[in-house]
């Protein structure tokens, strides 16, 4: 058997015996042994093959399921300008932490910058995500520690091997963990927390748990997640004298704020704001509050603070909002409604995803 398939064989079996279940694949010649690999395997049951011909589209296409699954998907292409159209998503999964395993298939380290076809320098064509650069079988499973990932190994001709084996038999399948961070403590009086729509990667267990210890007011970018939070708060919040009359001391916040400019404008009104978010030691290294922590607390001291006037502000803003006889809200939950069962709605960028 040849180096090229026994390559593809070592990579594909780490990546399903680390419990690696999806990958998208955009076919190509120089990724045919990893193509075959995938589809052997897919064949058996053991993966979910996604094939998408489009390289831009099936990048961004693998960083969603990631983000659903909270687990590595890998998005594979073959060499030369097709992994440049990665970069986009490549860059969506640096910022986000997101676990988008990036595979591009290379030509030989010998063949580069010799004007051979198809080969450019795809060592660190991600400035961000470093590179795995490598000829021959590594050991994988270390580098998934969260984050997106770049392998770029390189498979030398004969790509294809006649000789059957069955290379997928004997796997032990476990599943990647996360490093944990040191557990923080925090001692705080009264406020409000707010959860920025990505949670900062913390799981929706997790982040509960943590309100409910705080026991403050919540305010939530994702509302349907968390439905404990104050309802309507990005509503009434526009409002600057009911944004000034709830304004806190402290603001907690989990994760980043990007959906909403009235939370944000309630955020910047607190004396002290508390930030909670992994990323703020190595992505989002230029953060700044009072305090920023990495980790949830694990133990909290709070005061109790009353939220009578935020459910007093929620409840105004549910009435108004029956009373309106048309809003951009109600178009929506008329679309919505009208939608047939297990239909798709695509919704455009920007402003149309944050209503």
């Amino acid at each position: 058997m040849n180096a090229s398939t026994k390559l593809a064989h070592s990579i594909i079996r780490q990546l399903i015996e680390c419990g690696i279940s999806d990958f998208v694949l955009s076919p190509g010649s120089r990724n045919a042994p990893l193509s075959i690999a995938l589809q052997e395997a897919a064949a058996k049951n053991l993966i979910e093959l996604h094939v998408k011909i489009d390289e831009r589209g099936a990048a961004f296409f693998a960083l969603g399921l990631a983000k659903a699954a909270n687990n590595y998907v890998a998005v594979i292409c073959t060499s030369g300008t097709a992994a440049a159209n990665f970069h986009p998503a490549a860059l969506e999964a640096f910022h986000s932490h997101g676990k988008l395993l990036i595979i591009t298939a290379d030509r030989p380290a010998q063949l580069r910058k010799t004007g051979a076809n198809q080969t450019t320098n795809q060592v660190n064509l991600y400035p961000a995500i470093p590179t795995h650069d490598f000829s021959a079988p590594i050991e994988i499973t270390h580098l998934l520690k969260g984050g997106p990932v770049h392998l770029n190994p390189q498979f030398a001709e004969p790509l294809i091997s006649d000789e059957k084996i069955d290379w997928l038999s004997g796997l032990h399948v476990t599943t990647l963990k996360d490093e944990p961070h040191s557990p923080a403590k925090l001692n705080v009086e009264s406020g409000v927390l707010v959860i920025g729509h990505d949670r900062g990667g913390f799981s929706a267990a997790e982040v509960t748990s943590f309100a409910k210890k705080l026991k403050w007011p919540v305010i939530a970018e994702d509302p349907i997640t968390f439905a404990f939070a104050i309802a309507h708060a990005s509503l009434f919040l526009a409002d600057e004298s009911v944004r000034n009359k709830l304004a806190s001391q402290t603001v907690i916040v989990i994760g980043r704020t990007t959906l909403s400019r009235s939370t944000n404008a309630f955020i910047a009104l607190a004396k002290k704001l508390i930030v909670i978010d992994p990323r703020v030691s190595n992505i989002d290294s230029n953060r700044t509050a009072d305090q920023l922590l990495k980790a949830l607390p694990v133990d909290v001291v709070s005061t109790v603070n009353s939220d009578t006037n935020w459910a007093s502000a929620a409840e105004a803003a549910a009435t108004s909002l029956e009373n309106i006889s048309w809003s951009e809200q109600q178009v929506i939950v008329e679309i919505v409604e009208s939608l047939p069962d297990e239909s798709a709605l695509y919704v455009g960028s920007s402003r149309p995803i944050r209503d």
